[in-house]
């Protein structure tokens, strides 16, 4: 039978690569939605007001989750998750708004899924997706490339490609999940969220100091060093002597 783990760890660490990116999208569209509402004024309150409660509904997700289903539900997910990554990539406000509402909700769907059927290997999966998401963001400066007009073919191949895995996950794993003893508590998700929040914040500190350096050598010769320093750090958890540091633990 085929080891099926290989394919599991790329699924759901495309999914939480790609929720990371509609989460920066989401709330950068939903800042500019904000300032034609304030200041521009071509934008109703209403309007405005009626996406930040989807958007907070979106984040709710999880917590209607149901305990009782069949192998087709995460599969589902992660399959919608790749779908909806395709018109995320198109330039269009509107577009990109919709697109990642939806694939922030499957995603976290999906990883409350995770968390409950592979406890231990969501921060891996996690680590992971940070370290794609920072690496896609150097290559275009701090724009991430996969979020640029011209990846839109290459990401109708990588969703398709992604989509064969999900199919094979499908027919190829177990009608029922079993969730092992080991169960998330309330302190495993507050490590979770911050490590979370601690990878975004500093992630973003080289980008911030491109953007507001922009033109001195110092800052440039800063972001340099700080782009790979932080890739590494993050990667360190993935690395022998954390591994073994955590099963002394």
């Amino acid at each position: 039978m085929t080891d099926l783990k290989p394919w599991q760890s790329i699924e759901a660490t495309a999914v939480l690569f790609f929720f990371l990116e509609a989460v920066r999208v989401l709330f950068s569209m939903l800042f500019g939605l904000i300032y034609d509402t304030i200041f521009a004024e071509r934008v109703p309150f209403a309007v405005t007001g009626l996406m930040v409660v989807v958007t907070f509904l979106a984040f709710l997700v999880p917590a209607v989750v149901p305990r009782r289903h069949g192998r087709w539900l995460p599969r589902g997910l992660a399959a919608l998750v790749f779908l909806v990554r395709v018109p995320l990539t198109v330039d269009h406000p509107m577009m990109r708004l919709v697109s990642g509402l939806i694939l922030i909700a499957a995603a976290m769907a999906y990883l409350t899924l995770r968390l409950r059927y592979t406890p231990l290997s969501v921060p891996r999966w996690l680590i992971l997706a940070l370290l794609g998401d920072q690496l896609a963001r150097a290559l275009g400066h701090t724009y991430a490339i996969t979020l640029r007009p011209y990846w839109l073919p290459w990401q109708g191949v990588l969703s398709l490609g992604l989509l064969g895995i999900t199919v094979l996950l499908y027919r190829r794993s177990p009608s029922h999940e079993v969730a092992p003893q080991y169960r998330v508590e309330l302190g495993d998700g507050l490590a979770i969220g911050a490590l979370l929040f601690l990878e975004t914040t500093l992630l973003a500190f080289p980008n911030a100091l491109a953007r507001w350096s922009s033109g001195l050598a110092s800052g440039s010769r800063a972001y340099g060093f700080l782009t790979p320093a932080l890739f590494l750090v993050t990667g360190l958890p993935l690395g022998r002597p954390s591994r073994r540091l955590m099963e002394r633990l």
